[in-house]
């Protein structure tokens, strides 16, 4: 996440909870990898946020990435702006299974949630090792 603190202008809070080592692929990870890159990047262009935050964790069979920032939140930046960043973040959901969702946090900015099965993430990845 350093590589990305002069996009956003500040560190940006990284927590991990969970066997999160042990449970995602190899692909998984490099998904997770360019989701964050994704959403980081969007913050630093479009949040004029001040804080940010990346959550990765698994449980119960599911893989959680959540980003999470205190800026000026999603209304209208994609139709104004013509950004396909989150229609691409909700494709990359897609193609691993899971889903992809935006929120605003009660204190206002945005939330970034992605949410992926263990189990169609290691299939693809055996089937891609055979």
């Amino acid at each position: 996440m350093r590589d990305l603190t002069p996009v956003v202008g500040f560190d940006v809070k990284v927590t991990f909870d969970g066997p999160v080592e042990t449970m995602t692929s190899d692909q998984l990870a490099e998904h997770l990898v360019a989701v964050v890159r994704e959403a980081v990047t969007n913050i630093g262009r479009h949040a004029q946020a001040s804080e940010a935050s990346v959550c990765v964790s698994v449980k119960d069979g599911v893989c959680w990435l959540q980003v999470t920032d205190n800026g000026r939140g999603l209304d209208g930046v994609e139709t104004s702006e013509g950004g396909l960043g989150l229609v691409n973040l909700r494709r990359r959901a897609e193609k691993l299974h899971g889903q992809f969702a935006t929120e605003t946090p009660e204190g206002g900015g945005t939330s970034l949630i992605l949410q992926v099965p263990l189990t169609s993430s290691r299939a693809e990845h055996a089937r891609r090792r055979r």
